[in-house]
């Protein structure tokens, strides 16, 4: 978890300190993220993108599921 709260803060535009992001959008986004990057990989990419959004309506973070 340490670990995706750094890549978070290296990408982040918004500058998000580290203990907002580990109790409010962090962990979920990322977990979404990595289904929704599975299904993508899987050449799913309908799926993969509605997922994608619905994590963003939750947590206002918006992670493309190729990246």
């Amino acid at each position: 978890m340490h670990d995706d709260i750094r890549s978070i803060k290296e990408c982040d535009p918004a500058g998000a300190p580290a203990l907002g992001l580990a109790l409010l959008s962090g962990p979920l986004g990322g977990v979404i993220h990595r289904v929704s990057h599975w299904l993508w990989r899987r050449k799913l990419r309908l799926p993969a993108r509605i997922l994608s959004q619905v994590a963003r309506f939750y947590t206002g973070v918006d992670i493309h599921p190729a990246r």
